[in-house]
């Protein structure tokens, strides 16, 4: 409660008198709290700035990859946070490149018979099972090369080993992204090609040669090539397993959900 030093007037709040106008003195208190929410907003600030930070690193570590790949087999496990963030970027923006193909399809197929109605395929329920199939894969093409490598005698820890991978896979994030917006122009076989090319790639090719660079690193004389051709086939073999035991399920429900389109 404020009281007027001038006319005694009491009031719950504000900076004058509303009977006289007479400016009421500052309290002890006031200042105490001002400097508490001046703090309380540099706090927040640095945050942001913090964030904003991380991001622009994130883009110069990108940048820098697409630049040239093979730099990621430079990269510490300092990166490991990059690499990881890498890793759930490939399968965001791959399951997104499938779901674009899909919607395009559905409406081509479906648009002219369903006149008036939207015949887009549900974002959320399509995608985020997209992201769990493409981060199960991605997991298996690593425990791939990360049990040759290990054959392989390489030292390198298996954090080490997601700092590459995930570098490695900056690349086909632009790939994916590209599918995504061809997707959107409706160009079907370039989409198609696009998506292949991402999905052979990450997922068998780029594990033979990370396989392939970490036994050249131990022995140069050895059947490295044997080592690389070795973690394709355990890859397609845990691939087919997983396939079969895990997805096909989940893949009959979505295909039963987008025949109602």
């Amino acid at each position: 409660m404020l009281t007027c030093p001038q006319c005694g007037h009491e009031q719950e709040s504000g900076k004058f008198c509303g009977v006289c106008g007479t400016p009421f003195e500052t309290t002890a208190g006031e200042p105490q709290q001002a400097a508490t929410n001046a703090a309380g907003a540099a706090g927040g600030n640095a945050a942001s700035q913090t964030a904003t930070d991380h991001l622009n690193q994130y883009g110069h570590y990108c940048l820098a990859l697409l630049k040239n790949p093979g730099a990621a087999f430079q990269k510490t496990e300092d990166a490991f946070v990059h690499g990881l963030m890498s890793l759930v970027l490939y399968a965001i923006t791959f399951a997104l490149s499938i779901y674009t193909l899909m919607n395009t399809l559905a409406q081509q197929s479906f648009g002219n018979l369903a006149v008036g109605d939207d015949v887009s395929l549900p974002f959320f329920l399509i995608n985020s099972r997209l992201v769990l199939f493409t981060a199960v894969f991605i997991a298996v093409s690593f425990v791939g090369l990360l049990v040759m490598s290990k054959a392989d005698q390489n030292q390198d820890t298996a954090k080490r080993l997601t700092t590459h991978y995930g570098g490695l896979s900056v690349p086909f994030s632009a790939v994916n992204v590209l599918a995504i917006l061809t997707g959107l122009m409706t160009s079907i076989k370039l989409t198609i090609v696009l998506y292949v090319v991402s999905l052979l790639s990450f997922l068998l090719f780029i594990p033979s040669l990370v396989v392939y660079e970490k036994a050249t690193q131990v022995n140069r004389n050895g059947k490295t090539i044997y080592a690389a051709l070795a973690v394709v086939l355990i890859i397609v073999i845990a691939d087919y397993v997983v396939g079969k035991s895990f997805m096909l399920e989940y893949l009959e429900r979505l295909d039963r959900l987008t025949a109602k389109f």
